[in-house]
């Protein structure tokens, strides 16, 4: 997944189970070409939307690449949304 350079991240709260107030998911895509589609790569159930949470699943996201891709610049692209 590190070295895939366009992700998505958004956050949805219908669909979310009642033990959780938002499904997270990060979507990266497929390939470098301008219209790859893109996928699901990573989801998390967030138990709170609070600075504190998201910082906590980015750092460990962060915590999850190998190590050798630490301090790389691999992401092209983030688009992220915030409600």
């Amino acid at each position: 997944m590190g070295m895939l350079t366009y992700w998505v991240y958004d956050g949805t709260f219908k669909i979310a189970p009642w033990f959780a107030c938002q499904l997270y998911t990060i979507h990266v895509q497929l390939s470098s070409e301008p219209e790859s589609a893109f996928a699901p790569a990573i989801s998390s159930l967030m138990a709170r939307k609070t600075k504190a949470a998201y910082k906590d699943l980015f750092c460990a996201l962060c915590d999850a690449l190998p190590q050798s891709y630490a301090g790389a610049h691999f992401i092209s692209c983030i688009f992220c949304t915030f409600q």
